[in-house]
């Protein structure tokens, strides 16, 4: 099984938080937890900071040892192994707490009480969500749209704007990715779609947007169906997983205002 490589914790407001989370690694069969200080050797009361859960909240035993300094270099002192002392199984998912009560030898506290939930192949859920933690690791979702799913009177020359979790430019989903957006009537009749996406040297935030501009207009007081592939996928490599599909119903007039200048180019 594969198992998260590190939980780095640094420091915030004087407090430890956690700000980062590696990808899924080969590295050992164990997590790691890699603290901005020291953590005290021998620390029973860090011991009891991380508690391993299956899917019925059943303690899972554990061993912790410290970080190995061929492994970690100079950060071996500050890391904990975290190792399941039982085989976890395929299919079923397990949850890591970490105590808010973790403390660092500059007596700082892990900010808050985190919980990383995850399977043999992904992490599944990190609360507390925070969107620069989370993104790398979870799968895609759609965060905004320019158009409410059951949205009326659109203008006829709409342009729609995507927003999702990750990036979906990078170079090696992008030609894939501009395929996953369908256009459609009521009565499957299909619109041809330009698809506006980031290229490698535009902003990091822009790469997880996308615009699409149907290349006619649209015609007045029909319903239409967009529907963003479940294989969009993110540079992550994590998908969509199912069909995401917006409605919305045109009205009689083309937008009064001015034409929206494209932010990035035609994939």
């Amino acid at each position: 099984m594969n198992f998260p490589e590190r939980l780095h914790m640094l420091r915030t407001d004087r407090m430890l938080s956690l700000s980062r989370l590696p990808q899924l690694s080969n590295l050992s069969q164990s997590f790691s937890a890699i603290m901005e200080h020291r953590i005290p050797d021998g620390s029973a009361r860090n011991k009891a900071c991380f508690r391993l859960c299956d899917e019925k909240e059943r303690d899972i035993p554990i061993a912790l040892v410290p970080g190995n300094q061929r492994l970690f270099g100079r950060e071996a002192e500050k890391v904990f192994l975290i190792q399941p002392q039982m085989p976890l199984g395929e299919g079923k998912s397990y949850t890591l707490h970490i105590s808010r009560l973790l403390q660092a030898n500059n007596y700082k506290y892990l900010k808050e009480n985190h919980t990383i939930r995850f399977s043999a192949h992904e992490i599944l859920e990190i609360q507390p969500y925070r969107a620069e933690l989370c993104a790398p690791h979870l799968s895609l979702t759609l965060e905004k749209a320019s158009l409410a799913t059951g949205e009326e009177n659109v203008a006829l020359d709409t342009s729609i704007f995507l927003r999702f979790s990750n990036d979906i430019c990078a170079p090696a989903v992008r030609e894939k990715n501009r395929s996953c957006f369908r256009l459609q009537t009521s009565k499957n009749v299909f619109e041809e779609l330009d698809v506006y996406m980031a290229e490698n040297a535009d902003p990091e935030e822009s790469k997880k947007e996308v615009l699409l501009r149907p290349r006619k207009s649209l015609t007045p007081f029909t319903a239409y169906f967009l529907t963003i592939s479940g294989e969009l996928t993110g540079k992550n490599k994590k998908s969509l997983g199912i069909d995401k599909i917006l409605s919305f119903t045109t009205g009689g007039e083309a937008s009064l205002s001015t034409p929206e200048k494209i932010p990035f180019s035609i994939a």
